[in-house]
């Protein structure tokens, strides 16, 4: 949550939790477990029973693990979650907080145009191509 949203990947877990299986058939239309199919036979094989009682207990979990890490921080809310509070270990001795390693923006500063720091990759910025 420190990270943000766009950062915080629970897909897979929530999707094992429904009883994806990781077949990678999803868009083949032919998901062994029912879980990504559009085809009424296939579909049998998902228990909405059993799968909406495993997914509200994997979801509770969740949280109630995010409200402890967080009370282990000294937070009560998420809003309260800041950069500085995020450490990654740059080296074997060293680590170093998210407020350290990145430049954060204000929000709006994108409106106004990119930091100076972010000039080249914006400049490169193609919507109609994506490359590496």
């Amino acid at each position: 949550m420190v990270q943000g949203a766009d950062y915080a990947n629970a897909a897979r877990a929530m999707m094992f939790a429904v009883g994806c299986i990781q077949a990678q058939r999803c868009h083949t239309n032919t998901c062994p477990t029912g879980v990504t199919t559009q085809d009424p036979r296939r579909a049998r094989a998902l228990d909405v029973r059993d799968k909406t009682q495993r997914v509200q207990r994997f979801q509770e979990a969740t949280v109630a693990s995010a409200l402890q890490i967080m009370a282990s921080m000294g937070v009560t809310d998420p809003a309260e979650l800041r950069p500085h509070m995020l450490r990654r270990r740059v080296d074997p001795l060293t680590e170093r907080s998210y407020e350290e390693l990145y430049e954060w923006l204000e929000p709006g500063q994108l409106l106004a145009g990119p930091p100076a720091s972010w000039a080249a990759d914006w400049k490169a910025a193609d919507p109609d191509r994506f490359t590496v």
